[in-house]
């Protein structure tokens, strides 16, 4: 059920709650405590959601990919856990996804290599495992791909030809992951 009950100090009288808000940002706010997944997805015409740096605990929930008019999913320095769901492919208009320093600890979902807006893909220093999905050569306007610090396998060569991909972060230097890119592989 999609009320506005859980934002304090937010008040209105309209039903449609949801075409309020556009962007949500409380970087570096000190905010702690169990990611609102379920509300946070009532805000269907949300296109910046902005957390990063804070102390917020809980699961991505398959409820985000209700959010089809997402842009900027930022959610890097947290304490957030579990699996990346497979509905991130709802997310089509994505452009910036960044999951960087949580605890996330799946594969990376094949279903992400759709998104076709998704310029920069930051998901460096969690726990996640698995090969590189082939997927991923369809981010055709991916610029920038921060994976390292993790337990990823595979190659990320097919990065290579993409004359938009300006720097890829990854743990290439312990051979877990092939960059054979000169120029825009930082190999940790």
């Amino acid at each position: 059920m999609c009320s506005p009950s859980f934002w304090i100090g937010v008040y209105t009288s309209s039903t449609s709650f949801s075409s309020f808000f556009l962007s949500v940002s409380t970087a570096r706010n000190g905010l702690s405590g169990k990611l609102p997944v379920q509300e946070i997805s009532c805000l269907s015409k949300l296109r910046k959601l902005n957390l990063e740096s804070n102390r917020i605990t809980g699961t991505l929930g398959v409820e985000l990919g209700n959010l089809t008019d997402l842009e900027d999913l930022v959610l890097d320095f947290n304490q957030i856990s579990g699996i990346i769901p497979m509905t991130v492919e709802k997310l089509r208009k994505l452009v910036t996804l960044d999951l960087r320093k949580n605890l996330l600890s799946s594969s990376l979902p094949i279903s992400m290599g759709y998104l076709k807006n998704l310029r920069n893909l930051s998901v460096a220093d969690n726990m996640l495992t698995g090969t590189i999905p082939a997927t991923y050569a369809n981010l055709s306007s991916l610029e920038e791909f921060l994976l390292y610090s993790n337990s990823l396998t595979g190659s990320v060569s097919f990065l290579c030809e993409s004359t938009n991909v300006t720097k890829i972060s990854a743990d290439c230097g312990t051979g877990t992951i092939s960059c054979t890119c000169k120029n825009i592989c930082d190999c940790f």
